[in-house]
Order: structure tokens, then sequence, then C-alpha cells
């Protein structure tokens, strides 16, 4: 055609075919060599990103360990509080019933002492009050007894035994003056 001839198209055309031919190889297997670079890299990101998984599942696995000791400690130390609050509750009232109890103690010993002083107080105005009578009534006795002249009586008594019925017994005795 344009000044070749067609032998040389026929020498050097099985040329440009295996050349083409060739050349399609070559960048087939470029494009093989690129993609199994490529998949090499893939794996090699995979193989990464699965390490890398494997240590975020143990470190979630470690951090779920630690949040459940966290929690049974702060549900312990909760459990320990209301305990503790349970024992000063208690406390609290037995201190209330303790204070409750002495103070009555102290109301009843307060009023045993105001009673016993005003038993005291009775018991002297009564001492003095049976003094004045006793002091009193032996005055009027000793003016009686001194009014009253003197009389000597004897008196005899004589007792029977029956045998039988009982009959009333009378004292037989004898006044003299």
């Amino acid at each position: 055609m344009f000044g070749k001839s067609k032998t040389e198209d026929v020498i050097t055309q099985p040329v440009v075919d295996e050349l083409k031919r060739l050349s399609e190889s070559v960048a087939i297997l470029t494009g093989e060599k690129k993609g199994l670079e490529q998949e090499k890299s893939l794996r090699q990101e995979i193989e990464r990103l699965q390490a890398r998984a494997a240590g975020v599942m143990t470190e979630k696995t470690t951090l779920e360990i630690e949040l459940d000791r966290v929690k049974e400690q702060h549900a312990r130390e909760r459990r320990e509080i209301e305990h503790k609050v349970g024992l000063h509750k208690k406390q609290v009232e037995l201190d209330i019933e303790v204070a409750r109890r002495e103070t009555e103690l102290e109301i009843r010993e307060g009023n045993l002492d105001a009673e016993r002083k005003r038993f005291e107080s009775d018991m002297e105005f009564m001492k003095g009050r049976f003094s004045e009578e006793v002091e009193y009534l032996h005055q009027v006795v000793e003016t009686i007894l001194g009014r009253i002249p003197e009389v000597k009586v004897e008196r005899t008594y004589h007792t029977e035994e029956v045998v039988g019925e009982p009959k009333a017994r009378k004292p037989k005795g004898e006044l003299k003056a």
C-alpha cells in the first residue's frame, strides 16, 4: 500500500499479530500481577484487621470482666452499707429505748424520793401529834386516877368437874369490898 510490499506485510503481519498478542498477554499478566499484589495487600489488611478484631474482642472481654468485677464490688459495698445502716438504725432504736427507760427510772426515783420525803414529813407530823395525844391522855388519866378512890377487890374462883352432860359453868366468886 503506501510503499510497502505485500511480502513485507505477510512477513511482518504475523510478527505484529504476535506482538499484539504478547502485548495483550503482558497487559493481562501486568493486570494479574497488580491484582495479585492487590490481593496480597488485601489479605495483609484482612489479617491485620482480624488481628485487631481479636485484640478488640480480647479487650472487650477484659473490659466486660472488669465491669462485672466493678458491679460486684459496687453491689457488695451497697449490701455492706445497707447492713451498716440497718445496724445503725437498730442501735438508734435501742439507744432510744434505753434513754426512755432511763428517763422513766429517773422519774420514778424522783417520785420515790419525793414520796419518801413526804412520808417522812407525815411520820414526823404523826409522831409529834401522837406524842401530843399520848401526853394529853396521860394528863387525863392522871387527873381521872387522882379523883378515883382506891378500891381492893379479891376474887376466888371455884370449878367443879361434872361427868355426863356439861352444864354451863359459872365462876363462883365473891366480891369483897
